[in-house]
């Protein structure tokens, strides 16, 4: 009963934090300990040894335990142990992969945006002014851009952002 009680907790602890991160975003339950390994493999032990981490063991501790239903208790237990080490960093390594798959935007203003390549939209009435859209954080955006040398775009046509000066920004 024991075993299926720590297995229940844990499992309820799991899904409790799984729903609550789709409504709240990620929370973060784990201690502040950070003990890193050098080596190709970015690995934090506390990332591993968190309460997360003692909850997936617990999981699958706690399942094999109950479903091995008390038959020879040493070899249950060192399988129950080594499945909730499996259960540790296979989670580990699938929340791994899910912070890789998170988008993070970052701001591109101003003197970011010098040397990326615009495509004209349209021209606008007053002087060398052009509306331009360019690639920023990862998406296109309209900018505002002003010849330098008076030349005249048409629709379609490719150039580069060369500078950036109060608030405009300048093409060739």
């Amino acid at each position: 009963m024991l075993y299926f009680g720590i297995a229940i907790f844990c499992t309820g602890i799991f899904i409790i934090q799984f729903i609550l991160s789709f409504i709240l975003g990620e929370l973060d339950l784990d201690s502040d300990i950070d003990l890193d390994a050098d080596g190709d493999i970015d690995f934090s032990l506390s990332d591993v040894l968190s309460f997360k981490g003692l909850c997936h063991f617990g999981i699958g501790f706690g399942w094999t335990m109950w479903f091995s239903k008390g038959e020879n208790q040493f070899i249950s237990a060192c399988i129950a142990v080594l499945v909730g080490i499996i259960f540790m960093f296979v989670l580990y390594g699938v929340y791994i992969l899910a912070y890789k798959l998170e988008h993070k935007v970052t701001p591109e203003e101003g003197e970011d945006l010098v040397g990326r390549k615009v495509t004209i939209y349209l021209k606008l009435k007053e002087g060398n002014l052009y509306t331009a859209s360019v690639t920023k954080n990862s998406s296109y955006q309209e900018v505002t851009v002003e010849s330098i040398e008076g030349k005249d775009y048409k629709p379609g046509e490719q150039t580069n952002i060369v500078k950036y000066e109060n608030g405009i920004y300048y093409i060739l």
